[in-house]
């Protein structure tokens, strides 16, 4: 539980970290279950699929809080109020959602689990790897290599790295290739958005499929249709010359920006919204069963 506990903690500060770059969060109990090989079995030398099991579970409930602030925090960096933000109101706010979620989740888990029996592809591939302790070691070991690799490229990569000036963090493709201005081809070298993915598997397509509609799609046609505001768009979209591509690059800039603010907030709140209807049903018949319980039913859940 200890270690749980600790990993957990690490897991949460990246998956944050990440969430917030990429825009979408991860569930952690894949990572902790290879973690907790890593740990038990490989370091300590000792555990069986209990310990591993009750190791990962606790790891992925403590790094799973974060997604209410990947999906919420942002916002206020959207409105331009970062400098309005209360950092001990808005701890505060997380700790309260965290345990108003436990406290809902108790009658849910019945109805969705018991009743419902839904199967979960993160819980079946966790079941997975705990079945399997010869994958969940050689997993561990092709973690703690991806680990480095990765720490190696960012030392090089990022702005305090020892070879940035001639590594950058993004390589203009479209450039090299002398595509037009307005088609922003651009390739990260972090490995950040590479590894979210994998974590974050087919589900994780619908960020590039939403990328390549925005920078492909959406921006040419708003810049055709004249849906930008005045001066913004003062390149030839079609011209693949430097001055026209450093123009570009500024455009893209300030259009992402502009749109994000109400792109983005209109689709975390549309999604909170969808979130609530779907979930709506479920909710109902958990309520029902707290109500039935209450009149000298089955107590656990009260």
């Amino acid at each position: 539980m200890v270690g749980g506990i600790i990993v957990g903690a690490v897991l949460n500060v990246g998956i944050v970290f990440a969430g917030l770059r990429i825009g979408f969060t991860i569930v952690g109990s894949t990572v902790g279950a290879i973690l907790g090989f890593g740990v038990l079995r490989g370091i300590m030398r000792k555990g069986t699929i209990l310990e591993v099991n009750i190791f990962q579970t606790v790891a992925s409930s403590v790094n799973t809080v974060n997604a209410g602030i990947i999906f919420t925090v942002p916002v206020l960096f959207l409105l331009g109020m970062q400098s309005q933000i209360d950092y001990g109101a808005l701890i505060l706010a997380s700790v309260a959602g965290s345990l108003l979620g436990v406290v809902l989740i108790i009658p849910l888990r019945k109805q969705i689990i018991e009743y419902e029996r839904l199967r979960f592809p993160t819980a079946v591939g966790v079941a997975q790897i705990l079945k399997s302790p010869g994958a969940g070691k050689e997993k561990a070991q092709l973690l703690f290599i991806s680990l480095v690799v990765s720490l190696g490229i960012m030392s090089l990569t990022y702005d305090w790295g020892l070879l940035a000036p001639m590594l950058p963090g993004n390589l203009d493709v479209g450039h090299v290739l002398r595509l037009p201005a307005g088609w922003s081809f651009t390739f990260a070298v972090s490995l950040l958005s590479l590894g979210a993915g994998y974590l974050a598997g087919r589900p994780g397509l619908v960020v590039l499929y939403g990328t390549l509609l925005n920078y492909w799609f959406l921006i040419p046609i708003c810049i055709g249709l004249g849906w930008v505001p005045e001066g913004w768009a003062d390149f030839n979209f079609w011209d693949n010359g430097e001055a026209a591509y450093g123009q570009a690059a500024d455009f893209i800039g300030d259009f992402s920006y502009f749109t994000s603010r109400a792109v983005g907030i209109g689709m975390i709140l549309g999604g909170a919204i969808a979130g609530l209807v779907i979930a709506g049903p479920a909710v109902k018949a958990a309520v029902s069963s707290l109500r039935s319980a209450s009149l000298g039913g089955r107590q656990e859940e009260v």
